[in-house]
């Protein structure tokens, strides 16, 4: 919480701050707890009451002209607001006390008699958020109780990392994937005491689509209380084929745009459900006011362009990516045999523009991130150097100026430290997607690419890319 002092003629500037570490649900000012302070009063999300006072603070100052003067309060009274305060709380402990001693009284009741029409489960209220980051191409799951978490159990059927925020006050933990439940991920975090928010990133594979699923158990009895009663709360968040596009407001046409076209006996809540089935951000149901619809995507990772245009009996992809309509063409006829939709023909035109295209946007991250890597690994021989030489015995510029970011090279490899894995991942997807369309099986020339790219030159990989999979490659002669 900022407030901030604004003047006619001046730029607004801060005259006080307080962390609340939670979400704040309102805000209102005015005399509250004396009649001649002014205050303002906060509300967070788990119910505290925050309140922030001038009483006590000289406003004697030019730009608090229009404030009126503190009158002091003597030691007595402030003595009397305290016991007051205190006498409250020790009330409220007195009244849970009691409540929790009946809930277990029942429960104990309940469970003799093998019934439960005795004991009311209370729901367990939650404020949450999951939404795409477009500048690591990562979802942020956050959540937030009225009550303190003591346990969050994250599950997917998908493949996804998930890494937890440095601000949360938990001991995190994996758990060995349950392959017959279709359980691909199972993270535990047990949560500190009165934590009340927590944070997760959640990195998905495009072309991947599953559903997390997020199980909280808050604390409601006393730490080695067993007879207190468990409940928990369930959030699930759908994870859909090409998770890693956000909507964008426009897209470049004048690229080279590959196309797959959907046609037949479709309603328009069949193509609807289509492109909400491979897509995020869609809404789960069509408008009754439009018959034809456009929506732009922009991948977070490769930054090419996905374009969907549907009506009743079409539905039309436009991308510059290969692999994108190759994901789209597998994903629409998975969702096509589900829902029983036969009566419908995929055609697709494949650029091969497109190709080097692609290529060329990825480039510069590849590039990026393979220096960074190179930085980070010399951090250590420097400072090595240094320690035993001394200071200044690193000379060349470029060193130096790595020795003096090391701590923020460091940072920023942690926090993306499997990208370039990622993007390595993606130039082998498009390679394989690339001549799938052209009927060729092409997997056993990976590990070839992979070479390439482990010795990473754009024009070397344009290259490969060129050649024709079928004709032996000839192997090298060894030199004499």
């Amino acid at each position: 919480l900022e407030v901030y002092r604004l003047e006619k003629g001046s730029s607004p500037e801060i005259c006080c701050k307080e962390g609340l570490s939670e979400s704040i649900t309102a805000v209102s000012g005015g005399m509250v707890g004396s009649k001649t302070s002014k205050e303002i009063v906060v509300s967070t999300y788990s119910g505290r009451v925050v309140g922030l006072t001038t009483e006590g603070r000289s406003l004697a100052q030019p730009s608090a002209s229009a404030l009126p003067s503190v009158v002091h309060e003597t030691a007595g009274d402030i003595g009397q607001k305290l016991l007051n305060v205190r006498e409250e709380i020790e009330a409220l402990k007195t009244d849970v006390a009691l409540k929790r001693t009946a809930l277990a009284k029942m429960t104990a009741h309940a469970e003799k008699e093998d019934s439960i029409k005795h004991v009311t489960v209370p729901y367990l209220k939650v404020k949450d958020w999951f939404y795409l980051v477009d500048t690591d191409g990562s979802y942020t799951l956050g959540i937030e109780t009225e009550i303190a978490m003591e346990l969050v159990v994250i599950q997917c059927d998908a493949p996804v990392d998930i890494l937890d925020s440095n601000t949360n006050a938990a001991l995190p933990s994996a758990c060995q994937p349950d392959p017959e439940k279709q359980v691909r991920v199972a993270y535990t975090c047990r949560c500190q005491p009165n934590t009340c928010k927590m944070e997760f990133k959640l990195r998905p594979i495009e072309g991947q689509a599953g559903t997390v699923l997020v199980y909280i158990i808050p604390r409601v009895s006393k730490e080695g209380d067993s007879a207190g009663q468990k409940i928990a709360r369930q959030l699930s968040y759908r994870i859909p084929p090409l998770s890693l596009h956000s909507r964008v407001h426009d897209v470049d046409e004048s690229r080279p745009l590959n196309s797959l076209l959907v046609t037949g006996s479709l309603s328009l809540d069949d193509v609807h459900g289509m492109a909400y089935h491979c897509l995020p951000d869609i809404p789960d149901r069509p408008s009754t006011e439009e018959s034809s619809v456009v929506i732009y995507f922009q991948s977070a990772i490769m930054d090419t362009c996905l374009m969907v245009n549907y009506e009743e009996g079409r539905l039309e992809f436009r991308s510059d990516n290969v692999s994108t309509i190759s994901i789209l063409k597998e994903s629409i006829n998975k969702y096509a045999l589900e829902q029983r939709k036969r009566d419908f023909r995929c055609t697709y035109n494949i650029v091969e523009e497109s190709v080097p295209h692609a290529l060329e946007l990825i480039h510069p991250k590849v590039r990026h991130n393979i220096l960074l890597t190179q930085k980070v690994q010399l951090i250590a021989p420097l400072k090595d150097v240094e320690i035993a030489e001394g200071e200044g015995a690193v000379t060349a510029p470029e060193y130096q100026d790595i020795l003096k970011r090391a701590d923020s090279l460091i940072a920023e490899y942690e926090k993306n430290n499997t990208l370039l894995e990622r993007l390595f991942g993606m130039i082998a997807d498009l390679y394989i997607d690339h001549f799938k369309f052209q009927h060729l099986d092409v997997k056993d020339r990976v590990p070839q690419l992979m070479k390439r790219l482990e010795q990473y030159d754009l024009e070397s990989v344009k290259a490969f890319f060129k050649q024709d999979p079928q004709e032996q490659q000839p192997t090298s002669e060894p030199r004499e």
